[in-house]
């Protein structure tokens, strides 16, 4: 072999590798061709005859099918595996010492089980959602499953062998929102209203105007039924809602566009601190976040498809500068890859980068390298970002539900799941008081539950304040200084019933049924019932309504009453009926007893056997279901009993009827063994109050003739 090296090829990190390598003495020999491979050797190694011991074979990477080489693994910042579809991806910030080479899947492509790189849509499907996990036994899952039952205990259920439900329930630490989204726990809130608004019950009550367009018509206040009433965020007093949506002052709606006082290719914006969209050539392709502002700034800005350029005109879009940025700031041609921090508020918070689709890539302008972007949106040295206050940490949160305060600490909020923000909050524990400042939660002033408030003086409260009270006249007591007590009490329109509930005064006098209390419920979970006890609903968070519910531990039977839970057990079939005493029953029970004669024994107390019968008019027919008599058929092939005898058909049998059949058996205890199922045996029996004659023929005789 001269000159010529034996290549083959080699597995190197998962990464099939061919090994060219070339004769450079063919090569030089041979001028280049249309052909070269572009993984040549450089002319310092290529082998020569004043350099015959340097040699140098090129690694040209291979992948298997649907598969491409990277030169980072890591930072591949979308799915590489079946588990990871439609998930977020998190990637890395690596410095390019730390990366491995090797395949990963094509985009499209997903690795299965097996390991192939296959097209996404032949995944198997993920039966489970981000923060979700499958379960072989839901019902047994023995904590909060949806955001209405946080706070409250739960029941671990014995649920039977094979009665198990699989499916997903969200994981530990979450809770389902009413959007059917599991959501981390914190997050099960309700909605909050925007600057300058507040939270109404009927805001089509509101008896003033909203919108900025109203202020020249009359205002009027119709008569608004309770069930008519939808609740939401209102203008505060004073402000009116702009063409934007915005609640500003009622003296901000007089300033309007006037014509021709803008350049050419600008527009007049009522609210230009709001637009979320680059207004300058340095804003170019950058992400801008939309900032909820509280004071608008009127100004002319440039149109649509135009950035206003150094010299502060507005120009087309493809006239601006290239990548020009402002100060401590570089271009990136893919800004959403960019994975790194990029806001005070994200600072020493998580930080992930979504996959980002072939094609999808914005150029812009980042913060540089230990740098961040403050809320004047400038890029400013990392270690000049406001740090948290005390009793304060960094976390990333969503604007709903708002911090929790001493005010608010014990609402519910319903939310949506949104992007959440690193900013600044209170500590585990910890809750803002009316001064801003984070504090422990015990030491909030006066905690009140729904439909109370708190008062500094509850001896001074100068109305009724039970349900026993109303109708009555109520002292006005003179309190002396020091001797208030502080504490909640009923706001106005409501009374304190009999379980301490604050109620509206109309349901004081209504009446519950037996077993029942006045309680404050939600639609759903529905009342317990006997058929549904031991069942977990996913309920949305909703209002309650004030009505007559089971008092606890009882449940709704068949006929809408409340019984103990444990009667439960005693509840029968269709056309059937409870007994406390089966035997003492003196009427048909079977279609084989139809026509029969019937008799009433006698029952000693405390040999009664409480069961399910069949009602009045109903029998039992072969397959042990209550039928109407007139069901009841002789099939085809039936035994026909003999004079007074008849067939036993149902659970006893020749073999296991345990009353006396025959003369010599009359007076004596007879056993009653246990018959194995399917071992039963059709055929005649004497009649009640008939014995068979074994000293004769066998046949039916009365009781009085036995010998």
């Amino acid at each position: 072999m001269t000159g010529r090296l034996l290549c083959g090829v080699a597995l190197v990190a998962h990464v099939l590798v061919l090994v060219i390598c070339t004769d450079p003495v063919a090569q030089a020999s041979s001028p280049p061709t249309s052909n070269t491979s572009p993984l040549e050797p450089d002319s310092a190694n290529a082998i020569s005859p004043d350099n015959p011991k340097k040699t140098k074979c090129h690694k040209a990477p291979t992948c298997p099918p649907n598969e491409q080489f990277s030169e980072c693994t890591q930072i591949v910042c979308r799915a590489q595996r079946c588990e990871q579809k439609n998930w977020p991806i998190p990637c890395p910030g690596l410095s390019k010492d730390a990366c491995t080479k090797g395949c990963v899947c094509q985009v499209g492509y997903l690795r299965d089980d097996n390991g192939d790189c296959i097209p996404e849509d032949q995944c198997t499907p993920n039966p489970c959602n981000p923060s979700e996990e499958f379960s072989n036994c839901t019902q047994a899952v023995c904590r909060a499953q949806n955001c209405s039952d946080q706070g409250i205990p739960q029941a671990c259920p014995s649920v039977a062998d094979g009665d198990c439900l699989q499916g997903c329930v969200c994981q530990e630490g979450y809770l389902r929102a009413e959007d059917g989204y599991c959501v981390p726990e914190s997050l099960c809130n309700r909605n909050v209203c925007q600057f300058n608004e507040e939270w109404s019950e009927c805001v089509q009550g509101i008896c003033r105007h909203q919108n900025c367009s109203e202020r020249s018509m009359p205002e009027g206040c119709g008569e608004i039924l309770p069930a008519d009433c939808t609740s939401g965020c209102v203008c505060k007093t004073n402000h009116l809602r702009d063409e934007f949506g915005l609640c500003v002052p009622e003296e901000d709606c007089d300033i309007e566009k006037e014509p021709d006082t803008c350049a050419p290719n600008e527009e007049f914006s009522a609210c230009s601190n709001a637009l979320c969209r680059p207004l300058e050539c340095s804003q170019k392709d950058t992400f801008l976040f939309c900032p909820i502002v509280s004071n608008c700034i009127k100004k002319c800005v440039c149109k649509y498809g135009y950035l206003r350029n150094e010299n502060g005109v507005c120009v087309p879009e493809d006239q601006c500068p290239i990548h020009t940025c402002p100060l401590n700031e570089e271009y990136s041609d893919c800004i959403q890859a960019v994975c790194r921090a990029q806001n005070c508020s994200q600072k020493d918070g998580p930080i992930f980068c979504p996959s980002i689709v072939e094609g999808t890539c914005k150029g812009g302008c980042v913060c540089q390298l230990d740098y961040l972007r403050n809320d004047d949106g400038v890029c400013v040295p990392e270690n000049e970002c406001s740090q948290c206050g005390t009793n304060q940490e960094m976390q990333c949160v969503q604007s709903c539900p708002p911090e929790k305060t001493c005010n608010n600490r014990d609402i519910a909020f319903s939310c949506a799941p949104s992007p959440c923000e690193n900013k600044c909050v209170c500590k585990p524990g910890f809750v803002k008081d009316d001064n801003n400042e984070c504090i422990p939660e015990e030491e909030c002033p006066g905690p009140c539950k729904l439909n109370e408030e708190f008062s500094n003086c509850t001896q001074a409260v100068c109305r009724a304040k039970k349900c026993s009270d109303q109708g009555i006249p109520q002292a006005c007591p003179s309190v002396a200084d020091g001797d208030c007590l502080q504490g909640c009490v009923c706001q106005e329109g409501y009374l304190r019933a009999e379980d301490g509930y604050c109620v509206p005064e109309d349901l004081c006098t209504k009446e519950c049924g037996t077993n029942q209390e006045l309680r404050c419920v939600q639609s759903c979970p529905p009342q317990v019932t006997c058929a549904n006890r031991g069942i977990l609903f996913s309920c949305p968070p909703s209002s309650c309504e004030y009505k007559c519910v089971c008092k606890p531990g009882f449940v709704k039977d068949n006929n809408d009453e409340c019984i103990l839970e444990e009667q439960c057990d005693k509840l029968c079939s269709q056309n059937e009926e409870w007994s406390e005493c089966v035997q003492a029953t003196c009427r048909h029970q079977n279609c084989t007893q139809k026509g029969m004669p019937l008799g009433c024994p006698g029952i000693i107390t405390g040999d009664c056997k409480p069961g399910c019968i069949c009602k009045a008019n109903y029998l039992r027919d072969e397959s042990g279901f209550c039928v109407p008599e007139e069901d009841c058929e002789e099939e085809e092939g039936q035994t026909t009993p003999l004079v007074n005898q008849r067939v036993a058909v149902f659970k006893y049998a020749l073999s296991h009827n345990c009353i006396s059949q025959f003369c010599s058996e009359k007076d004596q205890p007879i056993p009653c063994p246990g018959i194995p199922e399917g071992s039963c045996e059709e055929g005649c029996v004497c009649k009640e109050g008939y014995f068979r004659d074994d000293n004769g023929n066998y046949s039916c005789i009365a009781e009085s003739e036995c010998i």
